[in-house]
């Protein structure tokens, strides 16, 4: 499982940090090199906020080579699946 992103400079000189399988996983960073260094943390972030708020985590689109991507550890792809599947057979599904 890999979640792409992407950064962007945006013309207040600030670079946006972005995971677009995830809706509101978005931080802006003073440079792009600390948007990468911090990209791990946000997506992290994003998934708890998903867990808390019993939404679902949305199969990321593949992205085998991309470089802008980071691999989930499995166990927590593991989490994920479980916590996808638990919200699917209790009904209890909030929509993004």
């Amino acid at each position: 499982m890999r979640f792409r992103f992407t950064i962007t400079k945006l013309n207040i000189g600030k670079f946006e940090l972005r995971f677009p399988d995830l809706i509101g996983a978005r931080e802006l960073f003073e440079s792009e090199e600390l948007a990468r260094r911090e990209a791990m943390s946000i997506l992290i972030e994003q998934i708890q906020s998903c867990f808390e708020a019993k939404k679902p985590i949305p199969e990321p689109e593949p992205s085998p080579f991309d470089p802008l991507a980071i691999t989930v550890p499995s166990t927590l792809k593991q989490i994920i699946e479980q916590h996808n599947e638990r919200l699917q057979l209790s009904g209890n599904i909030q929509d993004a």
